[in-house]
């Protein structure tokens, strides 16, 4: 019989203890937004006797995704009830006093003996809608300790809480049918030279499909057929075609699947290139920290499944929840994950504590491997001038990341120019570029917290910050560099694009250190610009600008709606031109005196700045990284 569905390898998450063993759901797979009845198995290793407490959590914290909406203990004749036996006696169980996702299991009066099982019967159950791998359940002995912390942050998974596992189980929560397909290739090929186009097949709610791919595909640019190779791809559902595009240009590549057709991102065919634009992931979170999924599928799933050119992670540096093992282990991977020429990675972690007082968080990259992690912990690196002074002498950059968010923004009143040369502009919440009224197009989507308002990326800028723009997730969902929708605003994860000579780490760190970069809200869209022929990221002197000379090249994913000129924080210049490709010229002849602004605490001469956004019809957004003018 031909195989029509993948099913990955289960992976024991890192935070079961090894001496617990793990069993497998029956089934062993749900698909994602339907339902299902569940039958969980938990050996027990120890006498539990009749005076003690079990808590089962089925999902909650900040670790254990995978929701089911519908449980509940009150009709066994509804959707969702959920049933624990032992030994085929129901036992009691009761949900007060517990979070929403956990329950208190009562032994039976001869306790529960040691080697003996329980059962969990969950009835008819509403499967989330999101794709998860190793989605577990876990059974506690006794109380757990309850949470502390900036905003309960450090949550049951603490160490405390982790020697009370007793058992656990889990499963995969899988995309379901096909029903879109996604089309990636690199932004910059030669002619005649063979690139990747990855095929990735996706569900109704945008998560991967687990269907594998059984239609023929066909390849087509401008029409006309192409010859491919197809290889599956390692551990997936998605499909690598081997294709090559004979003249110079700017194609999109049609893929045609039975009688669907997708168009991929611009694909720019070139001679001769001083630069190729390479897009990555750096800010998402994996089991290490809050997040979900491990730290590997995290980089098998940039590469080889959203077809990204490096990579790195940002999971956080609290001690309670990322150890020193962890971040050896996060350490390890990067290096492994690391193929000069192919897929680049960087050690990264994000430094954090959200003590809400402007601190803001921050997440450090490392140029070498295995350096140390400076945590925000107290008695460690607790503010932005002792992480300053750790990385001194380390190779870092410094990003700064959802500045405005109230949760935990950024005053910009900390600031090392060696290091913090780029900053997160757009991320799974929304843009901080600058508030909705200043014309931010893809404001931050409401939530809890109040946007602090000082908190923007154009305050950081007006201060005399010379930062370039990074799009991030901040992915917990272990869907990075992916176009799975968020929130109610079903706001994307961003991309950073980076215009590098090579793809090395070599290569897109000094890109990455030089600001010429782009941030998009997740779409593959190709801006470039130069003054007076100095590139996006570059500094110029006043003297030699009587004008300015602005030289903008677009590329994009649908048609453009406008591209906005952007002088000290203020749209001087509107173009509209129309299309999928524009390439155009404007001079702003401003005399530079007038255009200036004062010194500040973080630029010693006067200066200006200019930067690049276009908005496409589909509302996706791309920003270019600042160009400075420095005075007399």
């Amino acid at each position: 019989m031909r195989k029509t569905i993948f099913i990955p390898d289960f992976e024991k998450p890192i935070r079961i203890p090894a001496k617990v063993k793990m069993e497998i759901a029956q089934p062993p797979v749900a698909i994602a937004g339907t339902k299902i009845t569940l039958r969980l198995k938990f050996l027990i290793l120890k006498y539990i006797g009749p005076e003690e407490i079990l808590k089962l959590q089925i999902f909650g914290g900040r670790n254990n995704k995978g929701w089911f909406s519908n449980i509940q203990l009150d009709n066994p004749k509804e959707d969702g009830f959920i049933l624990v036996k032992y030994n085929n006696v129901q036992l009691k169980v009761s949900q007060k006093n517990n979070p929403y996702g956990m329950l208190t299991i009562f032994p039976p009066e001869g306790g529960i003996k040691a080697g003996k099982n329980i059962y969990v019967i969950m009835r008819n159950v509403d499967v989330g809608t999101i794709r998860f791998l190793n989605k577990f359940f876990v059974l506690y002995r006794d109380n757990l300790k309850s949470p502390e912390g900036p905003h309960k942050a450090e949550s049951v998974w603490n160490r405390e809480n982790q020697k009370k596992i007793l058992a656990a189980c889990m499963m995969h929560i899988l995309g379901g049918e096909i029903h879109n397909i996604k089309t990636y290739g690199p932004s910059d090929v030669f002619p005649k030279k063979k690139f990747s186009l990855l095929i990735r097949p996706e569900d109704k709610f945008h998560n991967l499909s687990s269907r594998i791919l059984n239609k023929k595909i066909e390849v087509f640019c401008e029409k006309t057929g192409l010859k491919k190779q197809i290889k599956k791809v390692k551990n997936s559902t998605c499909q690598q075609v081997k294709i090559s595009v004979n003249n110079p240009g700017v194609y999109r590549i049609t893929v045609k699947y039975g009688t669907q057709e997708f168009i991929s991102n611009p694909i720019i065919c070139s001679e001769n290139k001083g630069f190729n634009l390479y897009w990555g992931m750096i800010h998402a979170h994996t089991e290490m920290s809050d997040g979900a999924g491990t730290i590997d599928y995290y980089f098998h799933q940039l590469k080889n499944e959203a077809g990204l050119d490096f990579g790195a992670p940002g999971d956080h540096d609290h001690l309670w929840e990322t150890t020193d093992k962890m971040w050896k282990k996060t350490c390890k991977t990067v290096k492994k994950w690391n193929y000069e020429e192919r897929f680049i990675t960087f050690p990264g972690y994000e430094w954090a504590k959200w003590r809400r007082n402007g601190d803001g968080d921050r997440n450090v990259y490392y140029y070498h491997d295995n350096r140390p992690i400076y945590r925000s912990d107290e008695g460690c690196y607790p503010d932005p001038q002792a992480l300053f002074t750790a990385l001194k002498n380390e190779e870092s950059i410094i990003v700064p990341h959802h500045t405005a968010h109230g949760g935990n923004f950024c005053d910009w009143k900390d600031h090392n120019a060696q290091k913090e040369r780029l900053i997160e502009i757009y991320q799974e919440r929304g843009s901080y570029e600058c508030s909705e009224k200043d014309g931010n197009p893809v404001p931050e989507c409401e939530s809890r917290w109040k946007p602090f308002e000082n908190g923007y990326v154009i305050n950081a800028l007006i201060a005399g910050w010379r930062t370039g723009f990074t799009g991030g997730g901040d992915d917990h969902i272990s869907h990075a560099g992916t176009d799975f929708p968020r929130g109610t605003c079903n706001y994307k994860d961003g991309l950073t694009g980076v215009f590098a000579k090579t793809l090395t780490r070599e290569g897109i760190w000094k890109a990455l250190w030089n600001r010429k970069t782009i941030a998009t809200t997740g779409a593959r869209i190709f801006l470039y610009y130069t003054v007076n022929d100095k590139p996006l990221g570059s500094e110029i002197y006043g003297w030699e600008t009587k004008t300015r000379r602005f030289h903008i090249i677009f590329h994009g994913t649908d048609n453009l709606d406008r591209i906005e000129i952007i002088r000290n924080g203020r749209i001087i210049y509107v173009s509209k031109e129309e299309g999928i490709d524009t390439e155009f010229l404007w001079e702003d002849c401003d005399p530079v005196q007038k255009i200036l602004l004062p010194p500040t605490k973080f630029s010693k001469e006067p200066f200006a700045f200019y930067y690049i956004r276009a908005v496409q019809k589909n509302k996706e957004v791309v920003w270019a990284s600042p160009v400075w003018i420095l005075g007399f």
